[in-house]
């Protein structure tokens, strides 16, 4: 429970556009997310299932992605190398 707390402590004094990048990619995962479950669902009939299948599996890879560019930018901002 210290290192979650930690953590949110930590993300909390996050510099402005390292912020920005890990809350669009979070935007974005959640955007995707969405889409998959309506096609799935079957809203759009047209729509292969393999498109559904393939948007559930991209925000792993763009959350990852958005909060390396997230740690890289923080440790620039703080003059670490």
């Amino acid at each position: 429970m210290k290192t979650i707390k930690s953590i949110a402590s930590r993300m909390t004094q996050m510099c402005r556009p390292a912020w920005i990048v890990f809350l669009s990619s979070l935007q974005l995962c959640c955007l995707l997310l969405t889409a998959s479950l309506l096609l799935y669902a079957g809203l759009f009939p047209d729509a292969p299932r393999s498109l559904a299948a393939a948007l559930y599996e991209l925000p792993e890879a763009i959350l990852l992605i958005g909060v390396l560019i997230s740690v890289c930018i923080e440790d620039a901002y703080r003059g670490r190398s």
